[in-house]
């Protein structure tokens, strides 16, 4: 049996930590595979899904101290890397709070979506765009930093709390509370002037396709960065 990266044609392979959620994860699958061009199955990339749900709360982790998922995290990323990928997607934005000591554990690339998500909206000469985001993300000012030299100036919504009983309700499954709550946070971006809305939290990437902004979504900017790095 072959390992990823080993098949005769020398094609890279691409590995997922995945399991932040796991609906987040499935998401991102969905995204890789409807941006690579292919006719056919075998034109697909070859893919190691590493889908672990056990990794600790993230937002638990770093506001209340809870156990750190970063551990885990790392152990994934060595397998995903003794397995022979030759590249990491990380889709879950509160996670890349832990990117640098995640990056440093292995000698393979992990794709730093916040950063990638940046420079396309440089690119689309966006002067402004609302974030909806963890509540984490927002205190951590884990999008803000990367955003610091940007041209792009980040708006903050009014309904962070809110924001996570949405978020919370896509892990379980109640997406008609998800949506209620994520169209309000939009509506009061769209009152402020606001032509784009990053969504800066993978489970919320769900439900995008039903809103009026237009929806900067990190998830489908990750695997379209991916499927440029491995084919």
């Amino acid at each position: 049996m072959s390992e990823p990266g080993d098949d005769e044609e020398g094609e890279p392979t691409l590995g997922v930590l995945g399991g932040m959620g796991p609906d987040a994860t499935v998401n991102f699958m969905s995204e890789v595979v409807a941006k690579t061009p292919a006719a056919r199955d075998k034109d697909h990339i070859e893919t190691v899904v590493y889908n672990d749900p056990k990794i600790p709360d993230r937002n638990k982790a770093i506001l209340e101290g809870a156990e750190s998922p970063l551990p885990r995290m790392i152990r994934n990323a060595q397998r995903l890397e003794s397995m022979g990928v030759d590249i990491i997607a990380l889709p879950c934005n509160t996670a890349h709070y832990f990117y640098d000591d995640l990056a440093a554990s292995v000698d393979i690339e992990i794709i730093h979506m916040i950063e990638r998500t940046r420079e396309r909206l440089e690119a689309q000469d966006l002067s402004a765009a609302g974030l909806l985001a963890t509540s984490t993300v927002m205190e951590t000012e884990l999008y803000r930093d990367v955003f610091r030299n940007s041209t792009v100036d980040l708006v903050y919504p009014n309904q962070t709390d809110r924001l996570m009983e949405a978020i919370y309700a896509v892990k379980e499954g109640r997406w008609e509370t998800a949506s209620e709550v994520t169209d309000s946070v939009v509506s009061e971006f769209k009152e402020q002037g606001l032509e784009a809305v990053i969504v800066g939290c993978t489970d919320l990437s769900v439900l995008s396709s039903d809103w009026d902004l237009s929806a900067v979504d990190p998830t489908e900017i990750l695997a379209e960065e991916c499927v440029e790095a491995v084919q």
